[in-house]
């Protein structure tokens, strides 16, 4: 009698476990196919391999492994940081605007001195190249402090996925994008923003 109290805990732990871990999992956005090589904004991608490994030794949030979960599945693993050239313009603009906040910040944590180092070499020196290992490495490191720098910045305040729209996952025809949404009867479009609706 005196095993079966214990036994049952356990049992009751590792159901419960499982429930939020499947409930979390629903969370996640489901992998978007449609962006290729071929219209994707970056043609680099790795696969869903690489960030699984990458989340289990440097992830402990079961939130934002599943922040960086869908932010991938809805890119299709296509780098958000990074094009052929390197750096894109969306990362070098956040890294510039939030670079010197972080370093004077009193919250050690947000610093990640590894990917500092590196992004500061790649801003600073053209010759400094990663290898396909470190880019994909560089890349997770990036978008796990980018999130981790939101919930810095706005004390949880803003949702992560609807920040995510400002990292291009694909190539956008503009005249494409124009006519739709000038010839748009069903009223689809979303507003986004203040501005937006001073646009409309």
């Amino acid at each position: 009698m005196k095993y079966i109290i214990p036994v049952i805990a356990i049992t009751f732990f590792f159901l419960s476990c499982n429930r939020t871990s499947s409930k979390q999992r629903k969370d996640v956005t489901n992998r978007d196919t449609t962006i290729t090589k071929a219209n994707a904004f970056s043609q680099l991608f790795f696969d869903s391999l690489t960030l699984e490994r990458f989340l289990e030794k440097e992830v402990k949030e079961d939130s934002l492994a599943n922040y960086m979960r869908s932010f991938y599945n809805s890119r299709n693993y296509s780098f958000a940081w990074f094009n052929e050239d390197g750096l894109n313009a969306q990362a070098q603009g956040f890294w510039s605007a939030h670079d010197l906040p972080v370093k004077q910040a009193s919250d050690s944590s947000i610093y990640d001195e590894q990917l500092h180092h590196i992004i500061d070499t790649l801003l600073s020196d053209s010759a400094f190249i990663l290898n396909k290992m470190q880019l994909d490495e560089t890349e997770l490191r990036f978008t796990k402090h980018f999130f981790n720098y939101l919930q810095f910045a706005y004390s949880g305040k803003v949702d992560p996925q609807k920040v995510e729209w400002h990292i291009p996952s694909r190539k956008l025809k503009p005249v494409a994008l124009l006519d739709s949404f000038l010839h748009n009867e069903k009223g689809d479009w979303q507003s986004l923003n203040k501005p937006y609706y001073l646009l409309q």
